[in-house]
């Protein structure tokens, strides 16, 4: 992979609901599908939904053969729309982000099972049918609020279980 499709500065796509400020994203075995602004999904992300160790990754993938072909091949064939991966070293959006026929050969590579699961909610989102996690601005902000308690809490925990060294 060549640095060209290295990118550190995308940020997930997400789909505003204005009326609701409602942010969806596609869901798979309850894991958000991240999308980039060039909308390709984030294969770490359909990694982790799959639930298979690291034998199934996209790092293990993206050195096949065929898949190096099939790259190079959507590359040529849409050579305006830039490049059908981009890999995200840094930053909040890290990941491997792959075009959607990418995305769907990667879940075929994983299993035939999860290859139709992806593709069936890949459809579904499109059509607006899937019923993805939706959670409110509101909702989001109470979440954060919710992990900072637990993490003062964990803090506190951590720092009572140290020895006491008396000066």
């Amino acid at each position: 992979m060549n640095d060209k499709n290295r990118d550190t500065s995308s940020q997930p796509k997400k789909v505003i609901n204005k009326p609701t400020n409602i942010i969806e994203f596609p869901v798979i075995a309850g894991v958000e599908i991240l999308i980039d602004e060039q909308e390709r999904f984030n294969l770490n992300t359909l990694h982790k939904a799959s639930g298979l160790g690291k034998h199934k990754s996209p790092t293990k993938w993206l050195v096949n053969q065929s898949t190096i072909e099939l790259i190079h091949e959507l590359n040529s064939q849409n050579p305006i729309s830039g490049s059908a991966l981009k890999v995200n070293n840094g930053g909040n959006n890290q990941g491997t982000f792959a075009v959607e026929q990418l995305a769907v050969a990667y879940a075929n590579w994983i299993s035939p099972k999860f290859y139709l699961q992806v593709i069936n909610t890949f459809l579904d989102y499109k059509k607006n049918i899937q019923q993805p996690r939706k959670l409110s601005r509101l909702d989001i902000i109470k979440l954060a609020l919710q992990a900072e308690e637990e993490n003062i809490k964990l803090i506190t925990q951590v720092e009572s279980m140290a020895p006491k060294v008396e000066a």
